[in-house]
């Protein structure tokens, strides 16, 4: 059930959105008035839907054992998975999902995604990234992408331990700690290209308050980018700059030539070359050209803007 308020006159609408849930169905047979059937959402309305986090939280509980299929790993306990740690706090909470706006698989068309990070259980290796459907045409439409057994993928707590233990970092971080009180923003968990995950972090300074002036407020000073390459002996590539494009241009030769092929793609695709008669069939030959070596990834694109607070 979803609801809206008349930022007007405050009058509250329920909708129903699951027409098999009997809960909901036995409250509207008691009170057919109080909630508006499915089929009167207008399509305004419906596009402005966001999965609940609260029903993803549990989701992804659930799943983290229950996608184990066999009795032996089950007993065992070895495949089961676990939500990281939110390494941007100083308590043990757990990291919260995220909305993203991503893009699909096979189109690269923008998706509106809620999305998860998981580890392995007791463990801070990445396992698997989970993410759930938000726009209406596949709303509330699971996808579960696991990394490969044998390579040993850092998580989200080991990913930024390692980039702000980083040289580059470490020592302009020192700096900036003697005149500013230093916040880290949302880690983001990205996977990108041909089996590669993607993090992105940026980092917020704020003043130190002084004697006469107590009125500060966080500004946008860095941005951190981790990319670990595709395979079992994928190295792992750090970036760090004051905006989101220099990072990543140095942390990723790899990708930025991936990213030229995927171009060129595009272009030959607008061209619709002769020698090639059927642009679907052509699109289909392209996409295989450049698909992941890895058979458990799924290629993704993704759109990313890091805003400078006013």
């Amino acid at each position: 059930m979803k609801a809206t308020v008349d930022a007007y006159d405050g009058t509250v609408t329920l909708y129903q959105v699951d027409e098999q849930d009997p809960v909901l169905n036995a409250w509207m047979g008691v009170f057919p008035d109080a909630v508006t059937a499915e089929d009167q959402i207008s399509d305004e309305l419906r596009s402005h839907f966001r999965y609940p986090e609260d029903l993803f939280k549990v989701q992804r509980e659930m799943l983290a054992k229950y996608h184990v299929d066999e009795p032996l790993e089950f007993f065992t306990n070895n495949a089961f998975w676990s939500v990281p740690a939110d390494p941007t706090v100083d308590t043990t909470a757990n990291q919260p999902p995220y909305y993203l706006l991503m893009g699909d698989e096979k189109t690269a068309d923008a998706r509106f995604r809620l999305t998860s990070a998981m580890v392995g259980y007791n463990r801070q290796f990445l396992s698997a990234y989970i993410s759930v459907e938000a726009d209406p045409e596949n709303y509330g439409q699971f996808t579960i992408l696991r990394l490969p057994t044998d390579t040993q993928t850092f998580g989200p707590e080991q990913t930024q331990n390692a980039m702000i233990s980083d040289t580059r970092v470490a020592s302009e971080r020192t700096l900036l700690e003697r005149s500013n009180r230093i916040q880290y923003g949302n880690l983001l968990t990205l996977p990108i290209a041909e089996g590669g995950i993607l993090y992105v972090q940026p980092m917020y300074t704020e003043r130190n308050p002084t004697a006469g002036s107590t009125s500060t407020f966080p500004q946008l000073s860095r941005v951190l980018v981790s990319y670990r390459e595709p395979g079992s002996g994928g190295g792992v590539r750090i970036g760090y700059a004051p905006t989101w494009r220099q990072p990543w241009i140095r942390c990723s030769v790899r990708v930025s030539a991936m990213l030229r092929r995927l171009r060129a793609v595009r272009r030959c695709r607008a061209r619709r070359s002769r020698t090639i008669p059927d642009p679907k069939a052509w699109k289909v030959r392209c996409l295989t050209k450049v698909s992941s070596r890895s058979p458990e990834f799924l290629r993704w694109r993704f759109h990313l803007r890091v805003v400078r607070p006013r």
